[in-house]
């Protein structure tokens, strides 16, 4: 360590009745004087170090105990000397931490050292001086830079935390998600803290983020676990999350890193948050990319793609006593990404695969009709519901070209109307639901890659004008591949994938087209892209898909 005791001393000498100097750093030193000037800019000062005079030579001290010298006369003429020897031999970081000590002492009129060591003896400042035991106080100077420089230019600095011993409490639960809990009521979570050392343990406080808290105190023996008792009370809605930091302490009052870890919740502004349960599972081979409807309370898993890259002609249906039972085939062509809905005890199947033939099922005889093809472009990924005795389908791909068309299907003539195109951008893996009769659609993605393309634009479709109207975006951002439905007044909506392309998330969402806003409702258990969904009755469902299949889950508003 002898290169951090040689370059962290200076020596200051009072100048007075001196001739200002005007900025006079060549350029070995300049360099680190802008450096300077911006480390203290990100920070909230500001430095013309132009302005003071400053002056920077090389000198020999050679046989001296010091690499650098600061003079300065109050109030502006600064003069720094750095010894050649030093500087020639000096890393950049090195060089950085000798001009950064020194500019201390003249810009920021550091007059004196700052010799107090952090807990586990290194220096706690880089304005540290020449104690007699300057030996036993290293300095990671380059590794803890951020640091030593808020040290510097800011007056108050927590103690970092590689200053400390290592905890010797730790997180046994896995479970720090409080989920979603209406606003302005309290919800509470007991984590499980476990004491690894070899002595008691004392607890002396637990500073949790906002809208979390906890008071527990007290001690855990060497080996033994203890229950905390942590509160989540949200005053908006939103995402709440924030890092608990657990003091602690031994008997001999050896400073201890604090105990860390992130606490997460969320908001809700609707009472009800609902629930999800899980249902029997499929009992099919696992598919995903599959169609569903619901016909008499009863709903239909349809084609789709199996996980040896197959598709299939399988027909399912889930009854309301939570049994599956397999229907005849599919008569057309197997596929995937088909769009399906129901119209009067009448399920519809078609498009998928770039192909645009269309289908009706009959419940009663389990028996399959073609019907006037879609006279559209083939497509797929496209959204489709039903409303008022009439079918829609929209949006959509056919592998090149994104679609904003939007088509309206008359079961009693077997007619296909086409309506205003889509206000939005040309969209695949939209979602769309209807409630009381009104059409809502939005989200999905715009290009080929998730990042930079999703979408949270909203709108509703007003029949009787024959027109797009945009409502509220969708609360949780930019999201595709969401899954959608409607129960009794609402609207819901939820799970995808995240817009920066990191994975999938779970929120789940309630809309109410009354008041055009979405509540947070109870996260899903799981999501997967290319699962099935639908509503019947007063529950909503998701199953399947890539990641979750063969699981089949239950949503209850209430």
């Amino acid at each position: 360590m002898r290169k951090y005791i040689l370059i962290s001393i200076s020596f200051c000498v009072f100048l007075s009745g001196c001739k200002k100097e005007k900025f006079n750093a060549p350029e070995d030193f300049s360099v680190y004087v802008h450096r300077f000037e911006d480390e203290a800019r990100v920070r909230g000062k500001i430095f013309d170090l132009k302005e003071p005079g400053l002056k920077i030579t090389f000198a020999d001290f050679t046989g001296k105990n010091y690499v650098a010298l600061t003079h300065y006369a109050n109030p502006v003429r600064i003069w720094i000397q750095v010894d050649s020897t030093f500087w020639n031999n000096a890393s950049d970081s090195n060089r950085e931490f000798v001009m950064f000590h020194e500019l201390g002492h003249g810009s920021l009129r550091i007059w004196e050292h700052r010799n107090d060591t952090l807990p586990n003896g290194q220096w706690k400042s880089i304005m540290r001086g020449p104690p007699a035991e300057v030996r036993s106080h290293p300095m990671e100077y380059a590794k803890n830079r951020d640091y030593y420089l808020d040290e510097l230019f800011l007056d108050k600095v927590k103690t970092p935390s590689w200053a400390y011993r290592a905890a010797v409490i730790e997180l046994i639960s896995t479970d720090t998600d409080f989920g979603v809990q209406l606003v302005n009521t309290e919800k509470s979570k007991l984590l499980t803290i476990k004491n690894k050392g070899n002595e008691p343990v004392y607890i002396n406080s637990i500073k949790a983020p906002n809208n979390f808290s906890s008071n527990f105190t007290g001690s855990i023996q060497p080996g033994k676990t203890v229950n905390v008792s942590f509160s989540f009370r949200p005053t908006e809605q939103k995402q709440y999350s924030g890092v608990v930091e657990i003091d602690q302490s031994i008997a001999n009052d050896e400073e201890i890193q604090p105990l860390t870890f992130e606490l997460k919740g969320r908001g809700s502004g609707s009472f009800a948050v609902g629930e999800w349960i899980e249902r029997a599972p499929f009992p099919g081979a696992a598919r995903f990319q599959a169609a569903s409807f619901s016909i008499n309370g009863n709903g239909f898993v349809c084609l789709g793609m199996k996980y040896n890259s197959n598709n299939t002609n399988e027909i399912w249906e889930y009854n309301t006593v939570n049994q599956w039972v397999k229907k005849g085939d599919f008569p057309g062509a197997s596929r995937d990404n088909p769009i399906g809905f129901s119209i009067n005890g009448k399920g519809y199947l078609g498009l998928g695969n770039n192909r645009n033939d269309f289908w009706e099922y009959d419940y009663l005889t389990d028996t399959w009709t073609r019907k006037s093809d879609f006279p559209g472009q083939a497509r797929l990924l496209s959204v489709s519901f039903s409303t008022s005795g009439k079918g829609y389908i929209g949006l959509g791909s056919n592998g090149s070209s994104l679609f904003k068309d939007f088509w309206e299907y008359d079961p009693a003539s077997d007619t296909w109307t086409q309506l205003p195109d889509y206000p939005g951008n040309g969209n695949t893996y939209a979602a769309a639901f209807t409630v009381n009769d009104r059409i809502f659609a939005g989200t999905g993605c715009d290009g080929e890659s998730v990042v930079g393309h999703a979408n949270s634009d909203f709108w509703e479709y007003n029949a009787s004008a024959k027109q797009w109207i945009r409502k509220a975006d969708f609360a949780r951002g930019k999201t595709t591949s969401a899954i959608s439905f409607s129960i009794n007044n609402y609207g819901y909506l939820g799970g995808g994938s995240k817009e920066d392309g990191t994975g999938t998330d779970n929120s789940f969402w309630e809309y109410d087209p009354v008041k055009d806003k979405w509540s947070a409702k109870a996260d899903m258990p799981a999501f997967s892209t290319g699962g099935v969904y639908f509503s019947t009755g007063n529950k909503g469902y998701f199953g399947l898909g890539f990641n979750t299949s063969p699981y089949y889950w239950e949503f209850n508003p209430n």
